[in-house]
């Protein structure tokens, strides 16, 4: 009678028991799912793009006044004619003014006016030097002759300061005829910070690139210029991204064993993309904390109450052992 009556205590705790644990791991499970995948929607679909187009905006911003200037540079009545006049020595000391003034008014390190005819080109100080296609350091100048483009934006090493500069040149025509290149020289500082200065979580970063794929600046700024988009993320998730020039554009690559997330945004107009990096891990560690915290309090739940079904299957039991007792003592005293 003993054990039978231990054996009923015991069948209710385990039942009552597992159904508890069984509904809180369900719970959890499904608290578990939902968590995670609101939390890529919302980081994946929100946060980071939000921050990559805050990025975005604040780079447009940075050089709608330089390419304006260097447009007006370019399209300037008084140089076209200039040139295409063949650079009356007496009109050089005004040209000069004029690429000084536009320098120091846009706070460029030069204004260049360049000539396709004699090959001259000038800057804020004059007559810098005569163009040669035999010279490596002249090849920017005849690839943007040579390509039709009717601008070009450079990242590049200022070899005087050996800083990062941008380059911003347009083609200079007189009647449908090519006559010159002129544009201006600017400081990457404040571009170069705004996207050195760039985290997201502790190892989130961004780097900005080139239509081709090549990284014009990048958070370690040794490979700024030298680095494929290809080396970084893999071949195939530069491709997905560099193949779309329309809207935003994510994807997971494979680095060093570890999974990571590539999201990038096209600037536009600019032949530029923002390409962000994030260790997927990251994306959910906040999410696995979360989870972590609710199965603790869920165990804690879940010992409380199997304290409360013990007690409660103590308080089934009692009435029958008194019933068994009772008839045994019958039994008993016949």
């Amino acid at each position: 009678m003993h054990f039978w009556r231990r054996s009923i205590q015991w069948q209710l705790i385990a039942s009552m028991g597992a159904a508890l644990l069984v509904s809180i791991l369900i719970v959890v499970g499904i608290y578990s799912v939902a968590v995670n995948r609101l939390t890529e929607r919302y980081l994946v679909d929100t946060a980071l793009p939000a921050s990559i187009e805050a990025i975005r905006n604040d780079i447009e911003r940075m050089l709608t006044r330089p390419l304006t200037a260097a447009a007006d540079i370019a399209y300037n009545p008084m140089l076209r004619d200039w040139l295409a006049a063949g650079e009356n020595p007496e009109q050089a000391p005004a040209v000069v003014e004029y690429l000084d003034t536009m320098r120091q008014n846009n706070k460029a390190f030069t204004s260049v006016y360049a000539s396709t005819l004699t090959n001259h080109y000038y800057n804020e100080k004059g007559l810098d030097r005569t163009l040669s296609r035999s010279n490596p350091v002249d090849k920017w100048f005849y690839g943007f002759v040579d390509s039709g483009d009717q601008r070009m934006l450079n990242i590049d090493t200022d070899t005087s300061t050996g800083e990062l500069a941008l380059f911003i040149d347009y083609r200079v025509e007189k009647d449908g005829k090519l006559v010159g290149v002129g544009g201006l020289g600017l400081r990457m500082t404040e571009m170069s910070e705004l996207i050195h200065n760039f985290s997201f979580g502790e190892r989130g970063r961004v780097m900005l690139v080139r239509n081709d794929g090549l990284i014009q600046v990048h958070p370690q700024t040794e490979h700024g210029g030298k680095r494929q988009l290809a080396e970084q993320i893999g071949e195939a998730a530069a491709q997905t991204i560099l193949l779309n020039h329309d809207g935003f554009e994510n994807v997971r690559f494979e680095r060093d064993g570890e999974t990571w997330l590539a999201l990038s945004l096209p600037l536009r107009d600019l032949n530029w993309r923002l390409v962000a990096e994030v260790p997927e891990a990251q994306i959910y560690a906040q999410v696995k904390e979360t989870v972590w915290f609710t199965s603790l309090i869920g165990a804690a739940v879940a010992l409380l109450s199997l304290l409360l079904v013990v007690l409660l299957a103590r308080g089934i039991v009692r009435p029958l052992r008194q019933v068994t007792a009772a008839l045994s003592d019958i039994g008993d005293g016949g």
